[in-house]
């Protein structure tokens, strides 16, 4: 059905009233006219929105295509069910306060792109920079683009600021290959690798006269390869953690906990306090890539999981532990950020 309630109750009779107060009518060309069920002229819309999308100051666009599809299509999903006059208001309200935020989508805001995460639990909007430097929107269900853009424009220094930190502390990770004379680092030494066939090679990796080695089997197949050096890794380091966390312990006046060494992702460690139960033990868990770090900084490392004994969170008095059994820290965190970040990680080639 063809609506021409708009044209003929609305434009026709005000373009009559401007005549009779002295205006020209100049005629353009008359578009089609709308289906009910179709309340938007997408097809003139999309260009309509690209001849107008330039500032003023610089003639750069203020919207990009991917924005300028999102607003066609948001749009586009209104129906005329309840009337011209409450499409063109929802259209305008739309068009002021800006779309509702999807639970995931990619806006831009003066030209940072922000992935955005809504969720019905959270109460306020929020930001956070990823270790990769790209920025992500927290956002409660039901918030439109509008209120979202005004909270990133209001905390866009922090933003620049937090990012520029992020980039300069990037990881640097170096990809490695199963070959003769790769090399690897073990408490901070180097070790090259030996692909070898000799007998009982092919059991894993192990540690020979100065040199990693592996049996030809899992050279050729990087997954498995890749899970004997990590498995290595994990052995080596509990065994080497065995004999430095009792001293540890004891200058900070703590009780020991179990530990394991495993893979914690971009985590260098954890602490998890006792179970319910008598007797339990709290468990300290260090990621496998901390043993190719020279022992001082793993020494940091398991202090400041052993603090977690006594203290949870970060607090002041967190700090104040670990300065009293490790008083240059601050130091040995610093170093730790920085060759952190060049570790072998776990890529293979």
């Amino acid at each position: 059905m063809v609506v021409h309630v708009e044209r003929d109750e609305v434009e026709r009779p005000l373009v009559a009233q401007l005549e009779a107060m002295g205006w020209t009518h100049v005629p353009g060309v008359e578009l089609d006219t709308l289906d009910a069920t179709v309340p938007l002229l997408v097809d003139q819309l999309g260009p309509a929105l690209r001849r107008i999308n330039l500032r003023g100051s610089d003639g750069q666009p203020w919207m990009g295509e991917d924005d300028i599809r999102r607003a066609v299509s948001e749009l586009a999903s209104l129906t005329l069910g309840k009337g011209v006059v409450h499409a063109n208001l929802a259209a305008t309200d739309m068009l002021l306060h800006g779309w509702t935020l999807p639970s995931e989508a990619l806006i831009t805001v003066d030209g940072l792109a922000l992935r955005v995460r809504a969720s019905a639990r959270r109460k306020r909007f929020a930001l956070t920079v990823e270790t990769d430097a790209t920025l992500t929107l927290h956002t409660p269900a039901g918030r439109s683009t509008a209120e979202a853009e005004q909270f990133v424009r209001a905390h866009r220094d922090w933003l620049l600021t937090k990012r520029r930190e992020r980039e300069r502390t990037r990881p640097l990770s170096p990809v490695k290959q199963l070959a003769d004379g790769e090399v690897f680092r073990y408490l901070g030494r180097t070790y090259r690798l030996a692909v070898s066939g000799e007998e009982g090679a092919a059991a894993g990796v192990r540690l020979i006269a100065g040199r990693l080695v592996m049996g030809p089997d899992l050279a050729a197949e990087p997954r498995a390869g890749r899970a004997a050096l990590v498995d290595w890794y994990c052995r080596a380091g509990r065994n080497w953690t065995g004999h430095r966390l009792q001293p540890w312990a004891a200058r900070m006046g703590v009780t020991e906990p179990e530990v394991e060494v495993r893979d914690l992702g971009d985590r260098w460690g954890s602490y998890r306090p006792p179970q319910d139960r008598a007797g339990a033990k709290g468990l300290m868990s260090l990621g496998w890539p901390l043993f190719q770090l020279p022992m001082h900084l793993i020494d940091y490392v398991i202090a400041h999981e052993l603090a977690h004994v006594k203290v949870s969170g970060h607090r002041e008095d967190f700090w104040r532990l670990l300065r009293m059994a490790l008083p240059e820290y601050e130091e040995r965190r610093a170093d730790l950020d920085e060759l952190g970040r060049r570790l072998w990680m776990g890529d293979i080639r």
